[in-house]
């Protein structure tokens, strides 16, 4: 699988962004608070392999 963006709409009920990933490698950089924690929260909780559909 390869990921191409991230779309988030509502998040928080205000934040709508999005991330456009590079072939190789993507930095997230920004002040604090600014949601490169919850962007990487959110990309853990689509990719990790969980058994809620068995």
């Amino acid at each position: 699988m390869k990921l191409i963006s991230l779309y988030v709409q509502d998040m928080r009920g205000y934040i709508t962004k999005k991330i456009n990933f590079r072939d190789s490698v993507t930095f997230l950089i920004g002040i604090n608070g600014s949601g490169k924690t919850t962007a990487l929260k959110l990309l853990n909780g689509l990719l990790a392999n969980n058994n809620l559909y068995k």
